[in-house]
């Protein structure tokens, strides 16, 4: 190592603690967020909108900064871009601080488990219904007019009965009743209970009452013909054929109950003994059988306001995320702009940002712990992740505040010098590419990582600890890539690393859906090296070639907005379409077979379309930075990229140096 670049190592010692306090604050809230969604109490949908809305709404923040500290370092000397510059950081970095500790004031909600509501059959002298509690998350049925099915009434009582009981227990019966033949019972109401018809004699009347007296009656009445079944105390079951009907009053009658009116002319003969009387019976099994008219419905007890903690999360969430994100682009930016002037020195950045990542979020999970020890604070749950990021983002905002000595100089100080100014003539298509290879592999990333927190507590009754672990397993295998990172880089190409993420999300996917034990899944974890560690690298040192020098900020934005914004929300969408019963496994197939098709045909349209073209001889008077980097590297399968220029394209040394 030269004495030159063991100078800008030490400058850079700084900016290294920087990305070690931010990426470990970054991968205790990844970590940890979907679960302290539905912590605070919000359901699987909810938590799906947070998750889609939120990266949405985090593309302000690079969008504004972005061309804020291009602009700021066109025209500017190096003291005053880099005040700058580390004051963007540092606004930054305090206020997503601040904006995640506020979700600590998000009320909470407690949704009590799910049961059947509550029902009843009521009868009288007026008309029957029945009655059903009404839910908030199931609201009274809009039935339509013919709605013909069966319900099955148990222990059939009087309830409600207002009265002298000092009068006889006969009925007062206005038309005489015998006990039918067989073949006198309604076809369309059959039951295990006694069946009385109204007839023309008047015998028996007085022996009649005495045999009923007392047990409750369901009469139907039909073409001038009365039906009455009678429950007694050998009934286990009535069976009856209804119609259920909607009424203005379903949802008025009562702030707690729905009314479905049953359809034709029901009563409930009454007592003489009582002014006014209710039958009331039990239905079994309402919800569960086939032939049941009775819509499945749950109810859930809900404490607390479930609206308010829903809106006031979704706000909080989304403001809190525009600072992580631009802050990332930001940092991208400082790194490319640090180490332009010594090649190798990005990839021990990188690798210090991954060490952050793989070991703070396992240091959050003891944080409440300690403080309840030595403090007596007890913290809730999934609160320490929060607050270490919170801690460790205010840690790095007094480093850039206070190290003046960061090397952050201007942009234009480095690029707006002779020939090397570029421009998006020529380079526009291939900035376009880019980008929607990142939305695309943004979107892998966001179907797996935005709800795998879920899968393996939830779903596979895993821990936190080893969610944990889960990011260590991504992170820590990466250092060594990482640290060679531009080697790599220079070495296999951008496209084929881009191709081995899309190839490796197949492997991933697949081996989720395998693997029952979630410590298996730490092996899935491991090949994050390929699909985002490496492949980030990729991308920033691609943009950095294609993207105006001018605009370097901007560049790292796009690249930061098209894949940790557009693509997590298009990656939510999906994880939050295929999902079912909150299970991923449909979400794992159908993405490792789009990402098979997706790595098939990127490697075709490479290698058969794309490459072949940049490969052709250069026009006359056109020097071709391809042949010059053909020559230095051994694998003769590189194809770097074009770099345009002001003037003439190219150069042997800045092919060499990109």
């Amino acid at each position: 190592m030269t004495e030159e670049k063991k100078e800008a190592g030490v400058a850079l010692i700084s900016l290294k603690c920087v990305l070690f306090l931010f990426f470990g604050g970054l991968g205790c809230i990844l970590a940890f967020l979907p679960l302290h969604m539905r912590d605070v109490g919000l359901t699987g949908d909810e938590s799906r909108i947070v998750s889609i809305v939120t990266p949405c709404v985090a593309i302000i923040g690079p969008l504004i900064f972005g061309p804020l500290a291009d602009r700021w370092g066109a025209g500017s000397g190096g003291t005053q871009y880099s005040q700058h510059m580390r004051g963007l950081l540092a606004f930054c970095l305090i206020l997503g601080a601040v904006a995640y500790s506020a979700l600590l004031a998000v009320p909470t909600v407690s949704r009590l488990q799910q049961r059947n509501p509550e029902l009843s059959f009521r009868c009288n002298e007026h008309g029957a219904f029945v009655a059903q509690e009404k839910c908030q998350e199931t609201p009274c049925h809009d039935w339509p007019r013919d709605n013909i099915g069966s319900i099955f009434l148990t222990h059939c009582r009087y309830d409600d009965c207002i009265g002298d009981r000092n009068k006889s227990d006969f009925f007062t019966v206005t038309t005489p009743y015998t006990v039918p033949d067989n073949d006198d019972d309604d076809d369309d109401n059959e039951g295990s209970g006694s069946t009385l018809t109204s007839e023309t004699s008047t015998s028996s009347k007085k022996i009649l009452g005495e045999i009923v007296a007392d047990n409750p009656h369901l009469c139907f009445t039909k073409d001038e013909r009365t039906i009455c079944h009678v429950y007694t105390n050998s009934t286990k079951q009535l069976t009856l054929n209804v119609t259920l009907t909607t009424t203005p009053d379903t949802y008025l009658y009562d702030p707690e109950w729905c009314r479905y009116p049953l359809g034709g002319k029901v009563r409930c003969p009454i007592l003489e003994k009582y002014e006014s009387c209710n039958v009331v019976c039990d239905l079994s099994e309402p919800f569960s059988r086939a032939d049941s008219i009775l819509l499945p419905a749950k109810c859930q007890k809900t404490i607390g306001n479930d609206q308010l903690t829903f809106w006031s999360y979704l706000a909080i969430r989304s403001i809190a995320d525009i600072f992580p994100t631009t802050t990332l682009a930001l940092l991208d930016s400082c790194l490319i702009t640090a180490t332009r002037d010594s090649p190798g020195l990005l990839g021990p950045q990188l690798a210090v940002a991954a060490a952050g990542l793989a070991v703070f979020p396992i240091i959050s999970l003891f944080f409440s712990n300690l403080t309840s020890l030595f403090f007596e604070v007890t913290l809730s749950a999934y609160a320490s992740p929060i607050l270490m990021f919170a801690i460790l983002s205010l840690v790095a905002a007094l480093i850039v505040i206070f190290d003046k000595s960061m090397p952050l100089s201007p942009v234009d100080y480095w690029l707006h010098s002779g020939s090397s100014y570029f421009n998006f003539k020529g380079g526009g298509g291939e900035i376009t590419v880019i980008l929607f290879i990142l939305v695309l592999l943004g979107t892998f990333w966001s179907s797996l990582d935005s709800y795998l927190p879920w899968y393996l507590v939830l779903e596979l009754e895993g821990n936190d600890l080893l969610l944990a672990l889960t990011f260590a397993a991504g992170a820590l295998p990466s250092l060594p890539f990482l640290w060679f990172a531009e080697t790599i880089v220079f070495y296999c190409g951008h496209s084929n690393l881009f191709i081995t993420a899309f190839t490796f999300y197949i492997i991933r996917y697949t081996g989720l859906l395998f693997f029952s034990n979630p410590w298996w899944i730490l092996l899935c974890e491991g090949l994050e090296v390929f699909t985002l560690s490496i492949m980030w690298a990729s991308a920033i040192l691609y943009i950095r070639q294609v993207i105006p020098r001018h605009l370097t900020t901007v560049g790292q934005s796009l690249a930061v907005i098209a894949h940790f914004c557009l693509g997590r929300s298009i990656g939510a969408v999906l994880g939050g379409i295929l999902s079912q019963n909150d299970s991923l496994i449909q979400v794992y197939r159908v993405c490792a077979v789009v990402a098979a098709f997706v790595a098939s045909a990127y490697f075709i349209i490479y290698y058969c379309c794309m490459k072949p073209k940049c490969l052709k001889p250069p026009t006359r008077g056109y020097r071709n930075p391809h042949n010059a980097m053909q020559g230095s590297n051994a694998n003769g399968t590189y194809t770097p990229l074009k770099v345009y220029n002001k003037g003439d394209k190219g150069s042997n040394n800045q092919a060499s140096r990109y």
